[in-house]
């Protein structure tokens, strides 16, 4: 990932909390909680089940792009 957009936020934070991407997320939690601009407020871990609490304005900074994976599904 080079360059931060609002995909990439949503899949910064799914994958910080163990999971390949949002869709792998819906199947298990359905669809995550969500703050007014869209962005996801609340995701469970996948190894444990406990809750992570994210703000409503950018977390992923710049220094952590390259960590973030972007799937395409055909």
């Amino acid at each position: 990932m080079e360059e931060w957009s609002p995909e990439a936020e949503e899949a910064f934070r799914v994958q910080q909390t163990g999971w390949r991407d949002i869709k792998e997320y819906m199947e298990t939690y359905g669809e995550p909680e969500r703050w007014h601009n869209d962005f996801v407020r609340c995701t469970r871990v996948k190894s444990n089940g406990y809750y992570t609490y994210w703000r409503p304005h950018r977390e992923c900074d710049d220094k952590y792009l390259h960590t973030v994976k972007l799937f395409e599904y055909a």
